[in-house]
């Protein structure tokens, strides 16, 4: 079987900004998130049919119908980033340096700080951005990798064995 790597890196803050709202927007999609956008969409169509049924729309129900919108957007462009750099600056951690190696069934990350490894079937996710590669461990847990990194050849062959273990790409 052959192994990709070892592949060296150091996170810069941009990059955990981006990776965030990138999770920020799929996470909001899903369960618990998007049950609660639907709850959210019900009562803005009710508000809006009680004020038609009153012959008039109500400016406030309007408001509030048009902030739904604000405060999502403001989560995920907003909040989400401010906090990741905030973490990234508060965390040792994630500013040392990384390292990774995979094969067709296993990625194995290693710092300063330990070593983990995990089969690859057993990951939830990952997301492939124009400059990141985020492995979902979890729904609400990813490690951000940076394509600058790999190279081309290698992000293709970790896209492929992800896959290939029926990882799903978000």
């Amino acid at each position: 079987m052959e192994i990709h790597g070892p592949f060296a890196f150091r996170l810069d803050e941009d990059e955990v900004a981006r990776a965030a709202v990138a999770f920020m927007r799929k996470r909001i999609l899903l369960p618990p998130s998007r049950w609660l956008l639907i709850a959210i969409a019900v009562i803005a169509a009710l508000l809006i049919f009680f004020d038609l049924l009153d012959g008039m729309i109500n400016i406030g129900s309007l408001a509030a119908i048009a902030a739904v919108p604000l405060a999502i957007w403001l989560a995920i462009k907003g909040i989400a980033p401010r906090m990741a750099r905030r973490q990234y600056r508060q965390s040792a951690a994630l500013r040392d340096e990384h390292r990774f190696f995979f094969d067709a069934e296993t990625i194995t990350f290693e710092g300063t700080r330990g070593k983990v490894s995990f089969p690859l079937a057993e990951l939830h996710a990952f997301t492939d951005m124009p400059d990141l590669l985020l492995i979902h461990q979890t729904e609400g847990f990813y490690n951000p990798i940076p394509k600058r990194a790999l190279g081309e050849d290698a992000v293709k062959a970790l896209a492929d064995a992800l896959r290939g273990a029926g990882v799903t790409q978000w």
